[in-house]
């Protein structure tokens, strides 16, 4: 079974954006029905694997160019859309914690500073601080990314791109999820349209080539080369 160490060093190279891809494409194909998920709203409290692998390709970028557009997308993962639909919630085991309701607090003030302060590195660091708080717990007992490295095949999700990318495509709820987020981070939708583009797709894996040369591996999970350089 992979390891944490072993998971970062994969996912966190700028040049594996292929990996990054064939993990969300195994999150997304053993994953629950978006919509069945969702629909639980307020009272879910298990992960659905997709979100919470959404949200950590966006803070492999953020990390390293924090901005008001980026800040507010990412926060989309740290809420329920409302009482019936948990949308895009990334580790609701951890919903409740004391860093996920600092998070959100932070955030909040990080974007008003962004918008209107003058000195707006300390608010692009003030958010780090907080997504990296959110990205530690998500390892802890029981949490998102522990469970998700130790799914049987999770180990064999770059060999398995092909059939999970088919799989994605045959379900109409998770492509419309991958779709969803295509349009909001490329500012092609009707709420990101003020941003413009905060994130390629292609770097985060939401978009890209399925294939592309071994340059080494991490133990049990081959580390690939994307079409694109991060």
């Amino acid at each position: 079974m992979a390891t944490r160490t072993d998971f970062e060093k994969a996912f966190f190279n700028p040049e594996n954006s292929l990996y990054r891809r064939a993990v969300l494409m195994f999150a997304l194909a053993n994953g629950p029905d978006w919509k069945a998920w969702a629909a639980v709203g307020d009272a879910q409290n298990q992960p659905n694997f997709y979100n919470d692998i959404g949200f950590l390709a966006c803070y492999h970028v953020y990390r390293n160019d924090p901005n008001v557009g980026r800040t507010i997308q990412m926060r989309d993962f740290m809420l329920a859309r409302n009482s019936t639909d948990c949308g895009f919630l990334a580790d609701p085991i951890n919903r409740d914690s004391e860093t996920r309701k600092l998070a959100k607090a932070n955030v909040r003030e990080a974007i008003v500073g962004f918008q209107t302060g003058p000195n707006k590195g300390n608010s692009g660091q003030a958010s780090l601080n907080v997504y990296n708080a959110v990205y530690s717990e998500m390892w802890l007992h029981g949490a998102a990314l522990r469970q998700l490295i130790a799914m049987p095949g999770f180990a064999s999700a770059t060999r398995n791109l092909g059939a999970n990318v088919a799989a994605v495509k045959n379900d109409k709820d998770k492509s419309f999820w991958l779709s969803s987020l295509v349009a909001r981070f490329s500012g092609s939708s009707a709420t990101s349209q003020r941003f413009g583009q905060t994130f390629d797709t292609d770097k985060l894996g939401l978009t890209g080539t399925d294939s592309g040369p071994v340059i080494g591996r991490s133990r049990s999970n081959a580390i690939v080369m994307g079409g694109h350089r991060g």
